[in-house]
């Protein structure tokens, strides 16, 4: 029996002689496995995920993957645009990989880039759906928010 299991039945029997010790160390068995792979975030953990910036094009290695594949995927877009936009100056034809040919038709910038912020939205959703309340799910959340704030 583990001291913090031996802990919790000290206690319970403190204040109740007839509890059910036996249930007591199924329950903590059963949590202690169901949990096992859970961690708590660490102060450096909360100092990664406040260093995460929505339009980084530079990226710490130290930071999630996830992180790592937004700015390649914001580098890669930011490119997209520069040569959609060139190829639209020369008149000449651009075929782009995230964004439509006709998506800056009605030339409203706040409407392009409210597409745009859409388009980064979609990324990072497609991101999320492996990670489950982990340190790149939080991230990635913390993505979403910065999207939002800029869209308010």
């Amino acid at each position: 029996m583990d001291a913090q299991l031996k802990k919790i039945i000290n206690e319970v029997k403190s204040y109740d002689k007839k509890a059910d010790l036996k249930l007591i160390e199924k329950a903590y068995n059963f949590a202690k496995k169901a949990h096992k792979d859970q961690k708590r975030l660490s102060g450096k953990d909360y100092k990664k995920l406040l260093a995460v910036k929505l339009f980084n094009r530079e990226c710490d290695r130290k930071l999630p993957g996830v992180v790592q594949q937004i700015t390649l995927f914001e580098k890669q877009l930011r490119t997209e645009l520069a040569q959609w936009r060139q190829a639209v100056k020369k008149g000449t034809d651009f075929k782009p990989e995230h964004i439509s040919a006709g998506m800056f038709k009605d030339g409203n910038p706040l409407e392009n880039e409210k597409k745009l912020l859409l388009i980064r939205w979609n990324v990072i959703e497609s991101l999320e759906q492996d990670h489950h309340f982990d340190l790149a799910f939080l991230t990635l959340y913390y993505l979403k928010l910065q999207i939002l704030q800029k869209l308010s």
